[in-house]
């Protein structure tokens, strides 16, 4: 399943801080949180691939 939107986009260092979080921040826990889930549950998380002024998709790859 993936998601695609044609907004602004984001560079690489972007994408890969909205996967990380620290213990002393609250922001970006939310797709971090997600991330780790699906990673726990089934072994893959999120994919994010995103370009500055060409837009963003986050795929979710379940396994059967």
């Amino acid at each position: 399943m993936a998601i695609t939107d044609n907004g602004v986009g984001m560079d690489e260092e972007t994408v890969h801080r909205l996967l990380r979080t620290r213990s002393d921040s609250r922001q970006g826990v939310g797709l971090f949180n997600v991330d780790r889930r699906l990673k726990q549950m089934y072994g893959n998380g999120l994919q994010i691939r995103s370009y500055p002024d060409q837009g963003t998709t986050v795929s979710i790859v379940v396994p059967k």
